[in-house]
């Protein structure tokens, strides 16, 4: 457990990992244009090609949603770090 703790908190790895797993329930979402694109790409692009298309479409829904819920949520102005914020 400390080793995968010790992996997570530094580095490259460990900050690819919070931003993928925080917009996993997006790429859910939004993965289904991936795998139907994927179909029309040549084969060894497309798996890479299609991750980083469903990657950027769950980013782009996940600033919407944080749009949205400081749109309804009027106690405060926009505040635009967090709307853009990766992690």
């Amino acid at each position: 457990m400390t080793i995968v703790k010790n992996a997570l908190s530094k580095g490259l790895v460990g900050k690819f990992v919070l931003i993928v797993g925080g917009l996993s329930l997006e790429m859910y979402l939004v993965g289904f244009l991936a795998k139907q694109w994927m179909f029309y790409t040549a084969f060894p692009v497309c798996y890479f090609v299609g991750f980083l298309f469903s990657l950027s479409l769950a980013y782009l829904t996940r600033c919407m949603a944080r749009f949205f819920a400081q749109t309804f949520n009027r106690a405060a102005d926009y505040d635009w770090r967090e709307i853009v914020s990766l992690i």
